[in-house]
């Protein structure tokens, strides 16, 4: 769901900039302001995602972390490895989030 927001809210700044460029050179500045207002959302909505995908990472890699250690105190190699994997997973996730 980030991802497809992320995509949706660049996409909606790219569209303000050019509403805000045709206000512009046709002297409509409510068309040039309607473009301002959605580059402004646009930008907002890339930087929930980001926070969403940051928050999700922060939760993958604690689970992972936590499923890991269970796993070698266990003596448990799938369990360990998979909580390994659920860490390195969080930890993209955040550096993702943090482009």
């Amino acid at each position: 769901m980030s991802t497809s927001e992320k995509i949706k809210g660049g996409l909606q700044e790219v569209g303000g900039k050019i509403k805000e460029g045709v206000g512009r050179v046709t002297k409509n500045e409510r068309l040039r302001q309607e473009g301002i207002a959605d580059q402004e959302e646009g930008q907002a909505r890339q930087d929930v995602a980001d926070a969403e995908n940051a928050v999700q990472g922060n939760v993958n890699e604690i689970k992972g972390r936590v499923k890991s250690t269970v796993g070698a105190a266990r003596n448990d190699n799938a369990q360990e490895a998979e909580g390994k994997l659920d860490e390195l997973k969080g930890k993209i996730q955040k550096k993702v989030s943090n482009l």
